[in-house]
């Protein structure tokens, strides 16, 4: 206010320290040794330190010493937080400070148990940029990451693999249980004499070096024939000449297996030579030919036995022959063939049916009426047959059918032959077909009860009706019945050769009606209209009449509307006129209102839900009671506000059911009245 003014100034000093850290060395192989040194600055005195390597353990000296340890390559973080004596800290954080390394040396083997020789399986090597170096214990080293390596002495191996990165860094690794190498056995063959003169030729083979360790000898004899023995030896017949390579596999116990083939060790030499015809079946009487294949260089003679007692002996280079045969039989032709010295003789054998074919028919029948059907077998051994009826081609098959459509005598011819031999026959078998009676008889017809019918037939020469008690005729072409109830006649008619048609006539009884559904006595209010319904057991005709309105006068369902009490009468009649019935009913008018609905829809939408009565001038409702369609009780009341719901033990009505009400109400002027009528529930 008086512009007076004074200044203090004062000096404040802020200490904090500077956090720094060095090491000795920030990369190296675990495990690694590492000094820390402490190099923060501070204006103060440094009381404390708290160290963090990032490998969860920790030190409070200034300047610690710490090892580290890593299963793999691993970086590590550096905290340092440094407090003065004045209480004030300052912290720093070396990310991934420290590189640690460690190369993983690591191998499965597959075929931990094999035999000598057999490839050494590898597998689960970590790849990485490393130097490999195995030591596989058998004196043998080797480098790279997969190595291929046998051995091929058998015993017990523990290798083991050494990996150095490119920091120098080394892990090893070796197996806890060893490689286990089993011995192969050896396979040399010996035969006793490698080559026969003949066949079958036996020979007996040994392995004659033989292992301790060998379980099994599988023997191939180059025939296609293999046999597994227990021991070294085994023998073997060789069935035909030739040169045969041989082959010995040997195997132990633990499955190594070792092999050897000796190419054409055995010669078999002798004759060979099989019979070659070009038909097994041949005709009586003509010739058949014979002829050799397989004929090698050692067949030089050839003797045939034709199994007739005819015999023959051939030289090369004629190596065909022919024959005949006398009679119908099956022989066996017998060949031998031998060598220039007579030494092996061998011998090969065919089976040549001779036919003396004959063609014969066996017919189901020969005489019929038409349509006929016939079967007609061939009874010959060949296989190839032509059936033809007057020359007209049909099927070939050993049983041929055939359906004759038209009366008349027919020729069924049967050619038989053999296509290799030209062996022919021919049969006929006539038949005859005889023309079947085209019945017609009366059409099915209806008669009222105590009515005569005549009956006829025609198209036959003789007829025969059943059942024989209803007709006066039983083998008239014109016949009358008088029956009692409704029967299916039955009539048939024969030809003068015997053939057969039937017919069937069914004679109807008409059976009386009966009402199944006809109103009863019943009152309706003054100018009210009421719906009848009638309905009965067969078809009628009908024909109502009264002194009161009915809306048509021949319907099942008219409506009435009297105008005073009133009698409807009905006359009604089958529709053939047999039988004739009259029945009544009668309406009063009363003079007070009750209005019965004719349908309701108890579907619980709130409208028209229940099936009630509405009265006007009403005292007292006697009783109320509703009936199903077959007069059962469904409901009923004396309440005139209680209404039917629409349900049934629990259930709703079926849809569009009907139901028949019956009612007797009590008017103020004491006077009584009967109601009966029908409604549907519908719209469920």
């Amino acid at each position: 206010m008086n512009s007076c003014a004074d200044t203090v100034n004062k000096l404040i000093k802020v200490f904090s320290p500077v956090t720094n850290l060095t090491s000795d060395i920030t990369l190296g192989c675990s495990p690694l040794s590492v000094n820390f040194k402490d190099t923060s600055i501070s204006d103060t005195t440094i009381s404390s330190w708290a160290w963090d390597f990032g490998d969860g353990t920790q030190s409070q000296l200034k300047d610690p010493k710490k090892i580290y340890s890593a299963k793999k390559n691993k970086n590590f973080s550096v905290k340092l937080i440094v407090t003065d004596v004045l209480g004030c800290k300052s912290s720093m954080v070396k990310g991934q400070y420290l590189s640690v390394k460690k190369p993983q040396a690591f191998f499965s083997i597959i075929n931990e148990e094999h035999c000598s020789g057999d490839t050494l399986l590898i597998s689960d090597i970590p790849a990485n940029d490393s130097l490999y170096n195995w030591d596989f214990g058998d004196g043998t080293q080797m480098n790279g990451l997969n190595p291929s390596k046998r051995f091929m002495i058998a015993g017990n191996y523990f290798p083991e693999l050494r990996v150095m990165d490119q920091f120098g860094c080394l892990d090893t690794f070796s197996l806890i249980n060893p490689v286990i190498v089993h011995e192969v056995p050896t396979s040399h063959i010996l035969v006793n004499d490698p080559i026969a003169n003949c066949y079958p030729a036996g020979m007996f083979f040994t392995n004659v070096s033989p292992s301790n360790t060998t379980s099994s000898w599988e023997w191939r004899f180059g025939d296609g024939d293999t046999a597994f023995m227990q021991n070294n030896n085994a023998f073997h017949s060789y069935s035909y000449p030739g040169y045969y390579d041989v082959c010995l596999k040997t195997t132990n116990q633990y499955g190594c297996a070792d092999s050897t083939i000796i190419p054409q060790l055995i010669s078999v030499i002798g004759p060979t030579g099989e019979i070659f015809t070009n038909t097994s079946i041949g005709c009586v009487k003509k010739a058949v030919e014979f002829s050799l294949t397989n004929v090698n260089t050692t067949a030089y003679s050839f003797y045939w036995d034709f199994g007739d007692g005819i015999m023959d002996t051939l030289l090369k280079p004629n190596l065909n022959t022919i024959h005949k045969y006398n009679y119908q039989m099956e022989y066996n032709v017998t060949l031998l063939v031998s060598d220039s010295a007579g030494s092996c003789v061998k011998t090969d054998q065919v089976m040549v049916n001779m036919i003396d074919i004959t063609a014969n028919i066996i017919a189901s029948d020969s005489i019929g009426c038409h349509p006929l059907n016939l079967e007609f077998l061939n009874t010959s051994v060949t296989q190839n047959q032509k059936w033809s009826i007057d020359n007209d081609p049909y099927r070939s098959s050993h049983l041929f059918m055939h359906q004759f459509d038209t009366p008349g005598e027919y020729n069924v011819k049967l050619e038989i032959w053999l296509d290799s031999l030209s062996c022919k026959d021919t049969a006929t078998q006539k038949v005859i077909v005889y023309e079947t009676p085209n019945l017609e008889s009366s059409n099915d017809t209806v008669i009222c009860l105590g009515d005569q019918i005549t009956l006829f037939s025609t198209g036959s020469d003789s007829v025969f009706w059943y059942p024989e008690a209803g007709v006066s005729d039983v083998s008239g072409k014109v016949t009358k019945t008088q029956i009692i109830e409704t029967t299916m006649f039955f009539v048939e008619g024969y030809s003068s050769e015997g053939c057969l048609d039937t017919d069937s006539v069914k004679v109807e009884i008409v059976p009386e009606p009966f009402l199944i559904r006809f109103p009863s006595d019943t009152a309706i209010f003054e100018g009210e209209e009421l719906s009848v319904m009638v309905d009965a057991t067969e078809p009628i005709i009908m024909q109502w009449t009264s002194s009161e309105f009915v809306s048509c006068d021949d319907c099942f369902d008219p409506y009435i509307a009297p105008n005073t009490d009133a009698t409807y009468y009905l006359h009604y009649e089958d529709e053939y006129g047999c039988h004739a019935k009259d029945t009544a009913f009668s309406v009063e008018l009363l003079d007070y209102s009750v209005f019965i609905p004719n349908s309701f829809s108890p579907n619980n939408d709130g409208l028209n839900d229940v099936f009630k009565i509405e009265a006007i001038g009403i005292k007292e409702l006697m009783y109320f009671y509703i009936y199903d369609r077959w007069g059962a009780l469904v409901f009923e009341t004396s309440d005139i506000d209680i209404g039917w719901d629409g349900y049934i033990n629990g259930q709703p009505a079926s849809n569009n059911s009907i139901f028949t009400y019956k009612l007797r109400v009590i008017a103020e002027s004491s006077k009584t009245s009967d109601f009966v009528g029908t409604f549907s529930a519908v719209s469920w």
